[in-house]
């Protein structure tokens, strides 16, 4: 990855937070406007809004999740990045269904069903990167 790459990393991820930003502080507005939330929420809420969005892009972009296309102009994710994601889902599902039913709350049932997405998410990553060091390594 050359240095240009990275700045055009730097800068999606900013534009990221600052779309977040600026969506978090129109509806601040109309929010106060109406006098429902209070004045300390057009500073606080667009600020907490860009440091979430510009912090999980930039991750993304910095471990190839997302990767820009400079020819179309689009961001693209990783066949990686999206087994991950699906799959977590299809596991948050399975563990709500199967092992949740059996719980007692529904707070608890969610928390099971986390706790399975979790686990996948855990060992899906663990087979990322044993892939991605063999890769490097030429095996």
């Amino acid at each position: 990855m050359t240095t240009r790459d990275r700045s055009l990393n730097w800068r999606l991820a900013l534009v990221c937070g600052a779309l977040a930003a600026a969506y978090s502080f129109a509806k601040a507005l109309a929010g106060v406007l109406s006098g429902h939330f209070v004045v300390f929420l057009l500073v606080w809420g667009p600020l907490v809004s860009f440091a979430i969005f510009f912090s999980v892009s930039a991750i993304l972009f910095w471990t190839g999740a997302l990767r820009p296309n400079k020819v179309t102009r689009r961001i693209e994710a990783s066949s990686w990045f999206a087994w991950a994601v699906i799959t977590g889902f299809v596991a948050f599902f399975a563990g709500l269904f199967t092992l949740g039913r059996n719980a007692l709350s529904a707070d608890r049932a969610f928390e099971i069903a986390g706790l399975c997405a979790l686990a996948w998410l855990g060992m899906f990553t663990v087979i990322w990167l044993t892939a991605r060091m063999l890769r490097r390594r030429g095996a």
